[in-house]
């Protein structure tokens, strides 16, 4: 939790001055919350909080470095009653306005969707699970779709999906080792769906999304 509370500060002061950067960039700064899908044991949980600051160079490509956090919490017998984990990313993306590439603006002129796509690290802390506590560290590679309704120059509305593949999983969402020697490892999944704000910085407002 503090790698991403420290992460989303560090981009939040680095949208300040970046915000203030050449004439034709954009900066903005988006934040989202929403459902998280587990892969093996299946869990569904509104628990999925993220936040990113993105950078369009030009009105066709971006780039964007964001953080999440899911929970996901399953029934155990007593004493324990819940076990489950704690699942953190912290990811570097390019971004693509697809909305300009299939020219949804010549249907609606309030509706974008961007693609992201990139690679990262996540790490994963079981909880109420004593024999295998150990956090699960792993690198990751993300790729989505972010819809977008405007609402001004300095703010849209946004949903994300989000597909993520965890390279090097010991563990499954449960906090337990999959495998009993665990040396062995595996590649995991999970799906995240948030809605969110998008709140544009600097001179250039929303120009990228939307023009």
């Amino acid at each position: 939790m503090k790698k991403v509370t420290l992460l989303v500060t560090t981009l939040l002061l680095s949208a300040v001055a970046l915000g203030q950067g050449r004439r034709d960039d954009q900066f903005s700064l988006e934040a989202s919350y929403g459902l998280g899908i587990s892969g093996k044991p299946i869990s569904t949980q509104f628990t999925t909080f993220g936040g990113g600051l993105r950078w369009m160079w030009n009105d066709d490509w971006g780039l964007k470095g964001d953080a999440a956090r899911s929970t996901f919490r399953y029934n155990a017998p007593a004493p324990v009653k819940e076990t489950g984990t704690d699942y953190n990313r912290l990811s570097l993306q390019i971004v693509h306005n697809l909305g300009r590439t299939l020219d949804l603006a010549s249907y609606v002129d309030n509706i974008n969707v961007l693609a992201h796509a990139g690679a990262g690290y996540s790490w994963m802390k079981p909880v109420n699970v004593p024999a295998t506590d150990m956090t699960d560290s792993m690198g990751n590679i993300i790729f989505g779709f972010t819809p977008q309704v405007y609402i001004s120059d300095r703010l849209s509305l946004n949903a994300d999906w989000s597909y993520i593949v965890n390279l090097s999983q010991h563990k499954d969402y449960n906090g337990e080792v999959r495998y009993p020697d665990r040396l062995k490892r595996f590649t995991g999944g999970m799906s995240t769906f948030t809605v969110g704000l998008t709140v544009y910085l600097g001179r250039n407002g929303s120009d990228r999304d939307w023009r």
